[in-house]
């Protein structure tokens, strides 16, 4: 403790770098809400969630294309106990020609020009992409960690780990393998998908915690120019920065 007077001078000095306030602290609820500030935007409850007041997600659709999203998992269930996984499709090698019922490098077909909504072709694409709730959806489980850091519920656990908004509605959208790979193209066919459900499931916010070497700029860039189109559509778009530090 010292005089304010006394703080100006103090930090003129060469040998001091900074001077910080002895802030006061608070809990939150979750260890995620504690460091992201959630709680400051809303209530938190250990036990009901439909009891939260203020920015819960509650109505809010958030897409998640990844590796597939664990639904039965207690992280994702409703007030009734219900998962709040609203749909899980599988567009992993859906760019592959085969999966389109051609062969593939088919020379002069062009299989997008006869997917128009009532054509048998769209009707064999969706039923090829409409995987439902199996099993093990999310065998590598990249896509259930980062679907319940934005919607998880964690007071089920020992440690409360409940996300940014445990009353939105998650959509499964898998564009990554049992290993965490695919292709670009599947990234981007799913990307198109958020867009193309985004306005009647009312999908605000699509999340992709991935990412592909690219020797292209920003202005080209497939995967650039496909979350561009998300975001002029009104989804807002949370991306990985990378995981490798400063370098």
């Amino acid at each position: 403790m010292l005089p304010a007077a006394r703080v100006a001078g103090i930090a003129a000095r060469s040998d001091v770098q900074s001077i910080s306030p002895n802030r006061p602290m608070t809990r939150a609820t979750s260890t995620v809400e504690s460091v992201t500030g959630a709680s400051a935007v809303r209530t938190t409850s250990l036990k009901n969630y439909a009891a939260v007041t203020g920015v819960s997600g509650k109505g809010i659709g958030i897409a998640v294309p990844d590796s597939g999203i664990a639904w039965q998992h207690a992280d994702f269930k409703g007030d009734g106990g219900e998962s709040r996984v609203q749909q899980a499709i599988s567009f992993t090698k859906a760019g592959d020609a085969v999966r389109a019922g051609v062969r593939d490098w088919t020379p002069g077909v062009d299989v997008s020009g006869t997917l128009n909504p009532a054509s048998p072709s769209m009707a064999s694409h969706l039923a090829t992409l409409q995987t439902g709730f199996g099993g093990k959806n999310d065998r590598y489980g990249h896509g259930s960690h980062v679907a319940a850091v934005a919607a998880g519920r964690g007071n089920v656990s020992a440690l409360d780990t409940t996300g940014m908004a445990p009353n939105a509605n998650i959509f499964d959208v898998r564009v990554l393998d049992d290993n965490g790979y695919d292709q670009l193209s599947d990234v981007l066919a799913g990307i198109d998908r958020v867009i193309y459900d985004g306005k009647y499931k009312n999908i605000r916010v699509m999340n992709l915690s991935l990412g592909a070497d690219s020797t292209e700029s920003w202005q080209t860039d497939p995967l650039a120019r496909a979350v561009r189109s998300a975001v002029a559509q009104g989804i807002v778009v949370v991306v990985a920065a990378g995981n490798y530090g400063l370098n």
